[in-house]
């Protein structure tokens, strides 16, 4: 066969890969479904709930990327309220910076009444889905997900 012939060929398979691909459904997990395979709770749902000390139980941290989950448990936010209140910024630009409760799933504010800061997720490149909320008052909201579902914490 020749070059031409073979480079037609892998161009022709390439088209066609493609075409079966994007006529497959779409799957992204639910913040609350895990996609780990083999895990114990693998297709179980869980509501993270509060569970004192600056912990959240039963959470599921997706890769937006994957789609899948790679982290179930119990995050602790105290080493990141330890980060703020040091005046640590993390490398995402919005860390520190103005949360807008656009969506409006807090209780309304003055604008620059919340501020939105990074929960690191090991595993995740980047700054991942994971956020903390604070109010000028003293709130601390906590989102898995970013920003589609928020879980007030307060230290006990």
């Amino acid at each position: 066969m020749k070059p031409s012939g073979r480079i037609s060929y892998l161009i022709m398979a390439l088209f066609l890969i493609f075409l079966v691909v994007s006529q497959l459904p779409s799957y992204q997990a639910s913040p609350t479904e895990s996609t780990v395979p083999g895990s114990p709770t693998a297709g179980a749902t869980t509501t993270p709930s509060y569970a004192g000390d600056f912990t959240v139980a039963d959470v599921t941290v997706i890769d937006i990327e994957t789609g899948k989950a790679v982290y179930l448990g119990v995050v602790n936010l105290r080493p990141v309220l330890e980060r703020i209140a040091a005046g640590v910024k993390h490398s995402h630009r919005n860390d520190g910076e103005v949360f807008r409760n656009a969506g409006g799933l807090l209780p309304r504010r003055p604008s620059g009444y919340y501020r939105e800061y990074v929960v690191p997720t090991r595993g995740i490149a980047g700054p991942g889905l994971q956020r903390l909320v604070l109010g000028a008052e003293g709130e601390v909201y906590y989102t898995f997900d970013h920003y589609d579902t928020f879980i007030r914490v307060d230290g006990d």
